[in-house]
């Protein structure tokens, strides 16, 4: 070969190394850990990443989190405002991406570099805001990556345009359920949100169902395609199998432009070996769409006035009377007696007139499980929620007024008018911590006890207002109210009283 082709040859290898060795940006998943308006020791504003326990205890973080942590295979990511002087501020992590740098290849090529890129956001009053001390932070969870992190202020770009990462998704599962023969299901999610659940066994016959996606399952089911890159996973998984266990086969067929992420692959349901940090995401949220799918197919929205009629909960909406049928859903919506509530279920006509209600999902009031500022005005406990304060309500609510400027963690529902905006807070459990040794008693027979300083969930008050039921570590049972304490003290400005006034 000629010394200048030679050359020329040499260079195009060069540079073409170097544009292959460039990856596309990616984006990476998130679950979200802790998030609100008080962080633990009110911390100075800082980024942090965090990759062992100690860290994360170093933080004040360990007893805020929810959720497991596998050190071995996630980080987690914090980020701090530092102290503000008034409600309204805010600080979350919005995106996160991963990018393999591009670098001029030396012979010999050196290691790959990585670069990932968190981005912030923060947010500040935009109008009067509560006067209260508030330290806003925010802590998620990642898969771990090589490669520094590198956190940015603002609004985070748009995605690179990859392309559409998939057209359609398959999952294709033969379950037992005990019996002899399995159930055959087929769950097909297309790119337009469109999905089908086929459904069927050699004893049964089942109706079909489509739905839809929402648009927060369609973004957890494209970050899953991506992660998982079925394309590059064989067929059928190279995973050893116990030999006692009975075959329900799977296989998953994603479409797509990309070839990385287009492809099939099959195996035993359930053991994905080293490929399970791939698959089982993508499965998981595919099971998901078709769960929910499931318990609302049939149903129907129903709104109306809650009524105790012989002992059943019953909506009266209008001349129709809905008799509330599964028992857990009954014992909910029992508390809201009086109240306009939303259901979701399935109605069938009942014998004695009326309808049976099998209630799949309560739609209004909405579950509230969090902590909350408490505030008092004209003797009546109010809380901090969405944005602004709201009356509370139920027995338990009473209780809060012992905590006026202090946080309290309960859980609840809030009910929201036709506006969408919210009425009340209904209180259903409060978080206290007993003051002192307590004997925990029902119908005067022992049945468990409180240490001080333990913190128990309040469930019921009595009558008289002078006895609680709570659950603890050490049982179940009624003690006296001023052997409790409820709410966490918050420092608060002087003019707290004046902020208030007229929300």
């Amino acid at each position: 070969m000629h010394p200048l082709t030679r050359g020329a040859a040499l260079a195009c290898a060069l540079f073409g190394a170097l544009a292959t060795g460039a990856f596309a940006q990616q984006d990476v998943p998130f679950t979200t850990l802790a998030q609100g308006n008080f962080a633990p020791g009110s911390p100075p504003a800082g980024r942090h990443v965090i990759t062992n326990e100690q860290e994360l205890r170093a933080l004040n973080l360990d007893q805020a989190i929810g959720g497991p942590i596998d050190w071995s295979s996630e980080t987690v990511l914090a980020v701090f405002m530092g102290t503000q002087s008034s409600g309204g501020y805010g600080i979350s992590i919005d995106r996160i991406t991963h990018e393999q740098l591009a670098t001029i290849l030396p012979v010999p090529a050196p290691p790959p570099a990585y670069l990932n890129t968190v981005y912030v956001s923060e947010r500040t009053p935009s109008g009067p805001a509560i006067s209260v001390i508030t330290s806003p932070f925010h802590v998620v969870k990642i898969r771990s990556l090589p490669g520094g992190f590198s956190f940015q202020a603002g609004a985070p770009p748009p995605p690179p345009p990859v392309g559409q990462p998939f057209r359609e998704v398959k999952l294709h599962t033969q379950i037992y359920d005990g019996g002899q023969w399995p159930w055959t299901s087929d769950v097909v999610v297309e790119a337009n949100g469109d999905v089908s659940v086929l459904r069927s066994h050699p004893t049964a016959l089942v109706m079909p169902i489509y739905g839809q996606a929402s648009a927060a399952e369609l973004r957890q089911l494209t970050d899953a395609v991506r992660g998982a890159r079925v394309g590059t996973l064989p067929n059928p998984l190279d995973v050893v199998i116990p030999m006692h266990l009975i075959a329900e086969p799977f296989s998953l067929t994603v479409s797509s432009p990309i070839p990385a992420l287009a492809g099939e692959t099959s195996g035993q349901y359930g053991y994905y070996g080293q490929y399970d940090a791939k698959l089982r995401p993508l499965i998981s949220v595919i099971e998901s769409i078709k769960a929910r799918l499931m318990a609302e197919f049939g149903t129907r929205a129903i709104s109306g006035r809650v009524r105790i009629s012989a002992g059943q909960v019953v909506i009266q909406d209008g001349g129709e009377r809905y008799a509330v049928s599964n028992a857990d859903q009954a014992s909910i919506l029992r508390k809201f007696r009086g109240r306009t509530v939303e259901v979701r279920g399935r109605a069938s006509q009942a014998p004695g007139g009326g309808y049976d209600l099998e209630v799949a999902r309560i739609v209004n009031p909405e579950p509230v499980d969090q902590g909350l500022m408490v505030y008092l005005e004209n003797n009546d406990a109010k809380v901090f929620y969405d944005g602004a304060t709201r009356i509370t309500e139920g027995r338990l609510a009473r209780l809060l007024r012992d905590a006026d400027g202090e946080r309290v963690t309960l859980k609840g529902y809030a009910f929201r008018d036709g506006a969408g905006e919210v009425e009340s807070v209904f209180v259903d459990q409060v978080r206290g911590t007993a003051l002192r040794f307590s004997s925990l008693r029902v119908s005067g027979q022992w049945t468990g006890y409180v240490r001080p300083g333990e913190q128990v969930w309040v469930q019921q008050l009595s009558r008289t207002g002078r006895y609680v039921r709570v659950e603890g570590a050490n049982g179940s049972g009624y003690l006296r109210v001023n052997a409790l304490r409820i709410g966490e003290p918050v420092p608060l400005h002087s003019g707290l009283s004046g902020a208030l006034a007229g929300n």
